[in-house]
């Protein structure tokens, strides 16, 4: 019988995830707040965390969080968070079989927790990123390089070799989103040695989708462009990609 596999949608903001993952009777991800997994995160954590995030998104949470102060910050919602029992961040990680990070996560504070992440990797643990890779917070990855081609010619979507995630769906539908090109990507996080392409970008064929097992059976998916789950509950074959990837989740199967 398979193992259940406890999947979480890392949240760098509070607040409900993506209706598609982490809505509905039957969510497919539990919605887990980043700052969470901060090592010795418990009692109290939180509002240093938030602390933290308001100033590293100034943009995102500046008017709620950047420019609050501790007292500022102590409201009913937090004394609530204070008041229940924490499970420290060591043993929340533990406790997820994957890891879903969106395009928008704070990269910064996820290289706070880059020994931790690759430890949880090797001993087996499956990460799906999506977006542009500015901070490297795993020792696979490397900073995004944007599509070189100019035009219409270096958004087209290839498929470089057949997986699960990506079956039946049509390149085609990768390039376009509602008559509109680039959707899906403008670049890529260029793969490390040993990982297998799955999609490429333009015609110097620029890996935007890579697949690399690690020892211990630790899977790491990446995806150089919007979360893969924009595309749930759409009109044409890539509405395919949600479902398959949780399936492909659920299996372990490494290919």
């Amino acid at each position: 019988m398979m193992q259940e596999k406890r999947v979480a949608y890392l949240n760098s903001r509070l607040g409900p995830g993506p209706e598609a993952l982490t809505g509905g009777t039957a969510p497919l991800a539990e919605n887990v707040y980043l700052y969470d997994l901060e090592a010795g995160s418990g009692k109290g954590a939180e509002k240093t965390s938030e602390k933290a995030l308001g100033m590293a998104h100034g943009a995102a949470l500046g008017e709620a969080l950047g420019a609050a102060c501790g007292a500022a910050l102590d409201t009913p919602a937090d004394a609530a968070r204070d008041a229940a029992p924490k499970m420290g961040g060591a043993a929340r990680l533990a406790s997820l079989h994957v890891l879903l990070i969106p395009a928008n996560a704070d990269q910064r504070f996820l290289m706070t927790l880059q020994p931790q992440l690759e430890q949880w990797l090797l001993a087996g643990g499956t990460m799906v990123i999506n977006g542009h890779v500015a901070y490297p917070f795993l020792r696979w990855l490397l900073p995004f390089e944007v599509q070189p081609c100019p035009g219409l010619a270096g958004l087209q979507v290839a498929r470089a070799a057949p997986h699960p995630v990506f079956d039946g769906v049509d390149p085609a539908h990768l390039t376009y989103r509602r008559g509109v090109a680039g959707f899906y990507a403008r670049g890529a996080n260029p793969p490390p040695p040993g990982a297998l392409v799955l999609n490429t970008l333009g015609p110097g064929q620029q890996p935007i989708d890579w697949l690399l097992v690690l020892p211990g059976g630790g899977r790491l998916l990446v995806h150089s462009g919007n979360d893969l789950w924009m595309y749930a509950n759409g009109q044409d074959s890539a509405a395919r990609i949600v479902p398959q990837l949780f399936d492909w989740l659920a299996s372990g199967e490494t290919a």
